[in-house]
This record gives C-alpha cells, structure tokens and sequence, in this order.
C-alpha cells in the first residue's frame, strides 16, 4: 500500500510540475520520480549506519 501511494504521489506531481514547464526537451525529462528515488536511498543509507552503530553500542 505505501508503495502505491508513492507512485500515485510520483505521477500526480510529475503531472503538475509539467503543467508549470513550457514545452521543451525539460517537460520530457522526469524529475520528481528519482528525486523520491535519491531521497529513499538516502534514508536507507542513513538507516543502515544507524543499526550498525547501534549494535556496536
């Protein structure tokens, strides 16, 4: 369910930020879905340093 609550977030703000970008090469690339993608990677990175540290405790 939290998976597919993401996407439907992903594909409505791509849609609204094109409705914002002028026609053009910019409108075609997608933005909002890999920046979620860099943000999830980076929580993952943060969670897996932080249960390594916390079993070294």
């Amino acid at each position: 369910m939290k998976d597919e609550m993401i996407s439907l977030i992903e594909d409505v703000g791509e849609f609204a930020l094109d409705s914002f970008i002028p026609d053009g090469v910019i409108k075609n690339l997608p933005i909002v879905g890999p920046a979620f993608g860099m943000v999830k990677i980076g929580k993952d990175i943060h969670d897996r340093i932080f249960s390594e540290w916390h079993l070294t405790i």
